[in-house]
């Protein structure tokens, strides 16, 4: 996964925040699946740091949060050696699957942007 690329196509929220909201859902939406596409394009499933992140994003999106979905899509591309443990469950998260981060969002922009 080319990181520092993803972070540079990250959103500016500073350009972004007086935007329509249709727009910033976009922006959102491209952000989040081109994080899972790097992820994909790695041939592995991402692991609980970029999960629990991108659920966050795509949770923020949901809840038309931008800057913080942005955040925490930003946060699923730092470097491992960057990731702390987690605290949520001591047994790890469940185990969580592009295909069901794809599912999500295929439902977020079938209900909020029928035109994409």
């Amino acid at each position: 996964m080319n990181r520092e690329a993803l972070s540079a196509a990250k959103p500016n929220w500073l350009e972004l925040e007086h935007r329509p909201s249709a727009e910033k859902l976009a922006q959102c939406v491209r952000y989040v699946e081109s994080i899972m596409v790097a992820i994909v394009s790695d041939a592995r499933q991402p692991d609980d740091w970029e999960a629990k992140h991108l659920v966050y994003a795509i949770h923020a999106i949901v809840e038309e949060r931008f800057y913080a979905a942005i955040t925490f899509a930003e946060m699923a591309v730092i470097e491992p050696e960057a990731h702390r443990p987690s605290r949520v469950h001591a047994d790890g998260l469940p185990p969580v699957e592009i295909a069901m981060l794809h599912k999500a969002l295929q439902l977020l922009k079938a209900k909020r942007m029928p035109s994409i």
